[in-house]
């Protein structure tokens, strides 16, 4: 990566296909987004990308402050046609493991700049690890939803049954929040600080929109619905070249291999759950039980396991769950009983 390109990014005056490039080289590893940070407290520095300095002296200097005569930890720094080695032997007292790879950044970031860096600056800018931000969790718990607006001013919805995990802080280079179960967001789009949404299935850049992202634990697929504009999705571990763009009004699946299933879908009843209604269309029952269970915090159980593919299309809003299993069971022709907390649904006499 062209470091005059990521301080030109920091400063926003990159053109779209120049964001664009530094949006795949951050997905490509979060490592990445710790050079970005030091390129972002560079450019604050006056002069910081005009004063040069003598590589060979620079050179001299990473070797002295890692130097220690026991034991061994090394940091190597591969270029083309060169590895070099800077690191410490042993122990190290008073020298940090993080302060090797931040000496061993330095190093990379002096072979790509050449006499164009300024050695003080960027060594000033990684002096110091970064304050650990503290995270924080919010729960809505089966029977309930939650809202939360996060520092940025994104807006989140959160699904009963649903957990999200966020940093009190965004102080990286990308704004990034892990979900388990279904949410909706309504991001505050910055185009030099991705929006990213991760869950066990795959990760969810926002592009300036708004999308309910949906994965619980007992999901094998990640579903993704676009309310406005564009979202990027792409399988766990993958780079942003291999991200399926989905746009408004479309939902797309992730199964575990990676595979996307793209396709039109009516936003209402994917929305509805946030204005209090529920919405199926032609949904297999297993999957309305498990949405009712987590609406009303309520058990389920099929005594024929075949009776889970049968389909259900209708729509509750304020019904108490007497109401709705009463109104379920005959178009799904089965009857029910209820066993203490549990729900249990069994095929109607004479259903085949």
């Amino acid at each position: 990566m062209d470091l005059e390109l990521l301080r030109r990014w920091v400063l926003g005056e990159c053109d779209a296909g120049e964001r664009e490039e530094v949006a795949r080289w951050l997905a490509e590893d979060r490592s990445h987004e710790r050079l970005v940070e030091v390129v972002r407290r560079m450019s604050a520095e006056p002069g910081a990308w005009t004063q040069s300095f003598d590589a060979g002296a620079a050179w001299s200097r990473v070797s002295r402050v890692v130097s220690s005569p026991e034991g061994e930890r090394v940091v190597r720094v591969r270029t083309p046609g060169r590895v070099l080695s800077i690191g410490q032997r042993g122990g190290g007292a008073g020298f940090s493991g993080w302060r090797v790879a931040a000496w061993g950044l330095v190093a990379a970031a002096a072979i790509a700049l050449g006499s164009k860096m300024a050695w003080g600056p960027l060594s000033r800018a990684l002096s110091v690890p970064p304050a650990s931000v503290p995270m924080r969790e919010v729960i809505a718990a089966r029977g309930q939803r939650a809202q939360v607006r996060l520092v940025d001013g994104t807006r989140v919805e959160l699904a009963a049954g649903s957990r999200l995990t966020y940093p009190a802080a965004f102080t990286d280079s990308v704004r990034a929040v892990s979900l388990e179960g279904e949410a909706y967001f309504e991001v505050e789009h910055d185009a030099r600080r991705p929006f990213l949404v991760r869950t066990r299935g795959g990760v969810t850049e926002d592009v300036g929109t708004s999308f309910v992202v949906r994965q619980y634990a007992s999901d094998a697929r990640l579903e993704v619905v676009v309310a406005s504009g564009t979202v990027a999705v792409r399988a766990p571990g993958r780079n942003a070249t291999t991200a399926r763009e989905v746009g408004a009004g479309q939902l797309v699946r992730l199964d575990s291999s990676g595979g996307a299933e793209v396709r039109a879908v009516d936003l209402e009843q994917y929305l509805a759950w946030m204005h209090g209604r529920l919405v199926f269309r032609d949904t297999p029952f297993r999957e309305v039980l498990a949405q009712l269970a987590r609406w009303y915090d309520a058990d389920f159980e099929l005594a024929d396991s075949t009776l889970a593919s049968r389909r259900f299309t209708g729509a509750f809003q304020g019904e108490s769950l007497d109401q709705i299993v009463s109104e379920l069971a005959p178009p799904m022709h089965v009857r029910y009983e209820r066993r203490g907390r549990t729900i249990v649904f069994s095929r109607m006499p004479g259903d085949r």
